[in-house]
């Protein structure tokens, strides 16, 4: 270095001078600066700045530092990707530190915790994840990392202990047990889905059973694959109960419920049906029925009997002895109504009594015949006719009184035999189709005159025949219903009438269209975290007309719009979905499937897969404290939502007013929330600002603070004042100069009073005063007053002192000498220069 006159040398780094002490040692003549540090250490990398500097002016040069050393440990946690019993997958970051040299490899290690010594696992790896293999079931583990640079290897860093075993958990147990078809040698056992299949499928399921109070004994050599199970080789008469383990990759899961008890023995099955039901007398209003009880009782004794009845023209039988069971094979049916009839029963040697009511103008003639053959007055045979009341008796009736009986009736109109409609439906049971095939009902029909046929649908009061996909077809012998492109709305009871002068009769037919299952309902994605989630959703409101046998779950990317299977055999109403990347946007669908096909999807509103903590929030405004000319004091309050995860610390950034880009103010983050920023260039405007930084991240910066100049205060003043009575309108007041000017001449001073209940402070003086004291007039006897000072310099005027103790105005009493009352304020003024 050279200067005239000889320059003087500073060593500054990390914004501190360095002086000649400890490991430093700082060497200077007139032309050479030497800085000699011994044993250095990692930490004395960085950059250094050597200032010279004389009167005729300053020359700074920067160097940079590095010293090589091994690296430092892994940044943490280790993270554990994946747990099973065999193997682990763990992954790290790179050091903070590498040392000054490229990391050449990672050295892991593992051991368990109940012993001391580490086996290595991997010597040469370049990544920061791995699988640590060959591991041994139910053991804990803990691993450690350690970096390799060209100086040696660093520090490690250790793992939380982990068990080796699945991450997913056994399933909950299934539902408690039903047991039916029971014989006495043997049972059916059947149970629900577990609530939880413990993130994975469920492989199979453990049946046990037990006598009374008895020991569990395993039923079943292999995993029941059904949620139902015969079990066989009871004894009879032993009583049982009967529980069901389920088991996935992880295990097997707590024991259900306990069945109810069952006994082992000879089934019960309804019993035969009574024999031989006979009429023995009747009466307009009531009849008397015996029968023979049934050959077989099931198993069980006969607890009673139900009667039923069925009237003329329906298909419905109605049950007669609601209220209890009839114990005794023999019954009168009270309230029946034998008029108009289609079939009456007789003994032989009874009276037929055949009764109907024919109406016509005039009035017709009537006709009566059986098979074919006409009717006439005999012997036991008695026609009675008043109109419109007709009755034919057939007395002591032959079994060859048996067969079908016709009325007929005639005028001059015409002629007409009368018979009730009968609909014969060519059905059996429930009519069941596919979507889109066509219905088609047919039903012979009978009766005189030609019923008149109407089809409707049960509970739907729109005419069929208005849709273009029905055709209706009605002969004088059936009655056809064909509706095309069926759909699932088409199913249900279809109602067909046939009516004519002589009554009606109604049939039904029930149909059941299939089709494939609609969408799911409430999709909802829950329990998010940085790699997996669970998907929930209700049963589709129509199966479409059978059971739902699984689900189909897809999930897909939103940055590559592509729908992958995760899982197509779902059998419950969730899903653990996992393995997945965090910081991705995922959408999932979930479609339903039963034998007809698979339904619409049913989508989820995009998620991102991270944890449940967050970034800390943005802290309030930094304030700026204690101001110099080439440093500043800066201090801020936590932010009020921490992320859920403790503050590890804040990075604090600066700019100048007019510039737009914010430097940092250190290289690392700051655990206090006080820092001391300098190097500052004097009489610049700096504005600061401050992020918080937890385990998660960065959060957002605060607004920045408001700005303030780099300039030395006034300085620290001690001031005296001394308040001298001599007029009774006039108080001299008398103070010392402050003990620091602030880098700047005292120009004067500024001398403010109010009075004792006025918030109003008045200026005492219009221009500054240079002496320390000043007499205050225009004041009035009696009055007391306060008085404060500001201090002024180029940089302008101070913060004003703290006011004086309350002094009255009035005329002094005694001698003409003067009468001093000294009063001393302490104040500590931090007085700023402004441009």
């Amino acid at each position: 270095m050279r200067g005239v006159p000889v320059p003087t040398a500073k060593w500054v780094t990390d914004d501190a001078e360095i002086k000649s002490e400890g490991r430093h040692k700082i060497e200077t003549d007139d032309y050479s600066t030497v800085l000699t540090i011994k044993d250095c250490i990692r930490k004395d990398t960085g950059e250094y700045l050597l200032t010279v500097s004389n009167a005729a002016g300053s020359k700074t040069v920067a160097l940079h530092l590095t010293v090589l050393d091994v690296p430092g440990p892994p940044t943490g946690p280790i993270n554990i990707l994946e747990v099973t019993p065999e193997h682990m997958v763990i992954s790290w970051r790179h050091p903070k530190d590498d040392g000054g040299s490229p990391i050449i490899n990672y050295i892991v290690e593992k051991r368990q915790s109940k012993k001391e010594t580490w086996g290595v696992v991997s010597s040469g790896t370049s990544h920061t994840k791995i699988k640590i293999p060959r591991l041994q079931k139910g053991c804990e583990y803990i691993f450690r990392v350690r970096a390799e640079n060209k100086i040696g290897i660093g520090a490690p860093l250790d793992s939380e202990p982990t068990v080796a075993k699945y991450t997913f958990d056994p399933p909950s147990p299934p539902g408690k047990p039903t047991v039916y078809d029971i014989t006495e040698n043997a049972a059916t056992v059947a149970w629900t889905l577990p609530i939880s299949d413990g993130g994975t499928p469920i492989t199979g399921y453990i049946l046990e059973r037990r006598e009374a109070s008895g020991k569990w004994i395993r039923v079943n050599k292999t995993p029941i694959l059904d949620m139902k199970y015969r079990v066989t080789g009871l004894f009879e008469g032993n009583t049982y109960e009967f529980r069901v383990l389920a088991e996935n990759m992880v295990g097997l899961s707590k024991p259900s419920p306990s069945s109810d008890p069952i006994k082992a023995s000879r089934p019960i099955t309804p019993p035969g049906p009574p024999i031989n039901p006979k009429l023995k007398d009747k009466t307009r209003e009531t009849a008397d029925l015996v029968w023979t009880k049934p050959l077989k009782d099931g198993g069980s004794p006969i607890l009673g009997y139900i009667v039923e009845c069925q009237k003329t023209g329906t298909t419905q039988w109605n049950r007669i002895n609601k209220d209890e069971l009839i114990r005794q094979c023999a019954f009168r049916v009270p309230g029946l109504d034998v008029t108009c009839r289609d079939i009456i029963t007789v003994r032989v040697g009874q009276t037929i009594h055949i009764t109907g009511k024919v109406k016509g103008r005039p009035d017709p003639d009537i006709t009566w015949s059986k098979d074919g053959k006409v009717l006439v007055r005999e012997k036991h045979i008695e026609i009675l006719h008043d109109l419109p009341h007709v009755e034919l008796q057939v007395k002591e009736a032959k079994r060859s009184d048996h067969g079908k009986y016709i009325i007929a009736a005639k005028n001059s109109c015409g002629h007409e035999d009368l018979q009730k409609p009968v609909l014969d439906l060519k059905l059996s049971g429930v009519l069941t189709v596919k979507a889109g095939d066509t219905i088609r009902i047919e039903a012979g029909l009978r009766g005189k005159p030609q019923p008149e046929v109407v089809w409707t649908k049960d509970k739907d009061a729109t005419d069929l025949t208005r849709s273009p996909r029905v055709k209706i077809e009605t002969t004088s012998d059936a009655s056809k219903f064909i509706l095309t492109k069926s759909k699932r709305s088409d199913g249900g009871k279809y109602v067909i009438t046939a009516t004519n002068t002589a009554g009606s009769f109604v049939a039904y037919a029930t149909v059941i269209v299939l089709d494939k299952p609609g969408p799911v309902r409430n999709l909802k994605v829950t329990d998010i975290s940085s790699d997996r989630c669970t998907v929930t959703w209700d049963p589709p409101e129509d199966d479409g007309g059978c059971e739902i046998q699984n689900y189909i779950l897809e999930k897909c990317e939103s940055k590559r719009m592509v729908w992958s299977t995760y899982s197509s055999s779902v059998l419950t109403n969730y899903a653990n979905v996992t393995r997945l990347i965090e910081g991705n946007e995922y959408i999932f669908r979930v479609r339903a499937e039963n034998k007809m096909g698979t339904g619409p999807p049913t989508e989820t509103h995009p998620i991102i897969a991270k944890t449940k903590y967050d970034r800390p929030g943005r802290p309030d405004p930094p304030e700026v404290t204690r101001v110099s000319k080439e440093e500043m004091t800066v201090v801020w309050n936590p932010p009020e939502y921490d992320g859920g995860k403790s503050i590890t610390g804040y990075i604090l950034e600066k700019k100048e007013k007019r510039s737009l880009r914010w430097v940092p103010v250190t290289k690392t983050a700051i655990p206090e929330r006080r820092k001391k920023v300098t190097n500052l260039i004097p009489g610049h405007e700096y504005q600061f600002r401050v992020s918080a930084e937890n385990e998660v991240g960065l959060g957002e910066p605060s607004l920045p603070s408001r700005p303030v100049v780099a300039k030395d205060p006034i300085g620290t003043i001690l001031q005296y004042f001394s308040i001298f009575f001599l007029l009774v309108d006039c108080i001299f007041v008398a103070w010392d100069r402050p003990d620091s000017d602030g880098g700047s001449p005292i120009t004067g001073y500024l001398i403010e009073r109010k009075e004792r209940n006025s918030l109003l402070w008045v200026k005492a003086n219009d221009t500054a005063v240079r002496s320390t004291e000043y007499p205050c007039v225009g004041l009035i006897e009696g009055l007391e007053y306060a008085f404060r000072i500001y201090a002024l310099n180029r940089a302008g005027a101070s913060k004003p002192s703290k006011p004086t103790e309350l002094v009255t105005a009035r005329t002094p009493v005694g001698k003409p000498n003067r009468l001093i009352v000294t009063v001393v304020i302490m104040v500590s003024l931090i007085i700023y220069a402004t441009a």
